[in-house]
């Protein structure tokens, strides 16, 4: 074969190779919109599931929060050592499959143990999303394609909460609570068959300049992880700065505070919050794309997620405090874009850092301090707080539970300031390490 039709069969392979990455990353993308979907509906539509049942706030935590953390933290570690090792495509989609039947088994549950049990079963579905769709992404992009690679499946679950909100709102507003969980679980089941048929399973570090390391045991890819002092910062900064829980309280909030109806809390989260949410994060991936192409040093990058979180914290006050809709509505937009700008190069970062047989691995454990702080925490402590402050402040009670929580953006701000200056002594000590797209 001569020199040119090798270069033309090269290119040919290439472009395919990218066409198939693309069309896998598309239904990672789907995988994430209809996990965000089931996740963001409980919270949504939190006060008519409460009013038919008749239960506290303390236990409305609990089912939208605690029940659903315990089980999905609890599970994450096994699940992703399971991707580590495991054809992850099949783990991926037995996972949507899990998730999806019991988002329609909720929509018919008879009692509020039944409403729990069927929590349960979409955390058990859900744990095995972002550790292989995340450990997928690493094999299926280079270094530096992988900021804005995560960037478009984490816009996924932006559009998937908008999605979401303002269709589960809808359909709760004209035919019940139950019929949104049913006609949102279903499509899920034709999605897990697709992704498994249709997505091939990666070589485990095909994406890599120099060649991946063997096989890591459980106990050699924790401790990579553990002593890692920059990646344990971060992980704890990104989950301090989740542990506001607007996903589960914002709706009940709009609803007692505000007076809207589930139509019009369903538009202000959906729109308002998902746009946000969505600018930041597209924003974000193609920004630090664009700087590591040219040289920006990976510790600049905590740095900036700092300035956003502390740039979160007078957004949600006025949010919280504010009853004017034309000032509140676009302080929460800013909101939702300061807290995802980070969100897909810190995760691109993570990915760079470890070795390919660590991914699930690490991803999970972000995963799992994030979800415990916004999903299992920050619920629990906002109905607990609100309960109590009922007798006082009756529907504002919300309000003020929220704002004991914003001080949580305070410190995710000081550790991300503490793992920029951890990754920037690093970088001194050995200046031949990757800059903006590596390690």
């Amino acid at each position: 074969m001569s020199e040119a039709a090798r270069a033309i069969e090269n290119r040919e392979k290439a472009a395919a190779s990218s066409a198939y990455g693309a069309y896998v990353l598309g239904i990672l993308s789907l995988v994430g919109l209809f996990a965000s979907l089931d996740r963001v509906m409980a919270g949504v539509l939190l006060q008519p599931i409460k009013d038919e049942m008749g239960v506290s706030d303390t236990a409305m935590g609990l089912l939208v929060g605690f029940t659903f953390t315990a089980f999905y933290v609890t599970l994450g570690v096994p699940i992703a050592r399971w991707c580590d090792v495991g054809v992850r495509r099949s783990i991926l989609g037995l996972g949507v499959a899990v998730w999806s039947a019991f988002t329609v088994l909720f929509g018919c549950a008879q009692g509020f143990m039944q409403l729990a049990l069927c929590r349960v079963g979409v955390a058990v579905g859900e744990a095995t999303a972002h550790p292989a769709a995340y450990s997928l992404i690493g094999d299926y992009y280079s270094r530096t394609q992988r900021a804005r690679a995560i960037s478009i499946f984490r816009a996924s679950l932006s559009v998937g909460s908008i999605g979401g909100v303002i269709v589960a709102a809808s359909l709760a507003q004209h035919y019940g609570w139950r019929a949104a969980f049913v006609s949102l679980g279903l499509p899920g089941l034709l999605l897990a068959l697709t992704l498994r048929f249709t997505v091939k399973e990666p070589l485990r570090g095909a994406n890599e300049t120099a060649s991946p390391s063997s096989t890591l045991t459980f106990k050699q890819a924790l401790r990579t992880i553990m002593q890692d002092r920059a990646l344990i910062l971060m992980a704890f900064a990104m989950a301090f700065g989740t542990l506001t829980p607007l996903g589960a309280w914002i709706g009940p909030f709009l609803l007692r505070v505000h007076g809207f109806s589930l139509v019009e809390m369903g538009v202000s989260m959906g729109l308002v919050a998902g746009v946000g949410s969505l600018s930041g994060t597209l924003v974000g991936g193609l920004l630090w794309t664009a700087l590591a192409r040219r040289g920006v040093p990976d510790h600049w990058l905590p740095a900036f997620v700092a300035i956003s979180y502390l740039l979160c914290m007078p957004c949600l006050l006025v949010v919280l405090l504010h009853f004017d809709m034309r000032i509140m509505l676009p302080a929460y937009f800013l909101l939702a874009f300061f807290l995802t700008v980070g969100a897909a190069p810190m995760l691109a970062l993570v990915l760079n850092r470890v070795s390919p047989h660590a991914r699930a691995l690490t991803m999970s454990l972000f995963m799992m301090l994030i979800t415990f702080a916004d999903g299992g925490i920050g619920p629990i402590a906002v109905g607990i707080l609100n309960d109590v402050f009922e007798p006082r402040f009756g529907a504002h009670a919300v309000r003020y539970s929220l704002l004991l929580c914003s001080g949580s953006f305070i410190f995710a701000a000081a550790l991300m300031l503490l793992a920029s200056r951890s990754l920037a002594r690093s970088r001194s000590r050995n200046p031949s390490s990757s800059n903006g797209a590596g390690r």
